[in-house]
């Protein structure tokens, strides 16, 4: 897996991300379900791959979550991995489409602003519940 990755699965027992509760609970459980990945596999870098939790808690709690588990491990999230690439780009007029409800693509959208973006477009698939996860 450190190599050639992998995921782990952890269900979301709360629906979806338009409800705000999911994420703020997802953040208590961000450092148990880390821990489930042993050390011994000697992860480089480990991805929360939440673009909505990691909108509403910010990258900044997410990596400090993640840090609690694998304090010696990088880590990465889809905000910072898209601030991260448009930098590189040099982009700063973007056009984002999320799989999301308005008030979560609202939410991503102002936070990417915030962050010096000009985000001439955005779209929506609106899904109100995140897909079945896997176990």
């Amino acid at each position: 897996m450190a190599r050639g990755g992998g995921r782990l699965r952890y269900p979301d027992p709360h629906g979806g991300p338009g409800n705000r509760r999911v994420p703020l609970a997802m953040e208590t459980r961000i450092p148990e379900a880390a821990g489930l990945l042993p050390e011994i596999m000697g992860f480089d870098v480990i991805g929360y791959g939440c673009t909505s939790a990691a909108t509403l808690i910010g990258e900044e709690r997410v990596s400090a979550a993640l840090h609690r588990a694998h304090p010696k491990v990088a880590n990465t999230n889809p905000i910072s991995a898209v601030l991260a690439a448009m930098e590189a780009l040099g982009a700063r007029r973007i056009a984002v489409i999320t799989p999301y409800n308005a008030q979560v693509t609202t939410g991503i959208v102002s936070l990417l602003e915030e962050r010096g973006l000009d985000v001439a477009a955005a779209g929506s698939f609106l899904e109100e519940r995140t897909p079945p996860l896997l176990a």
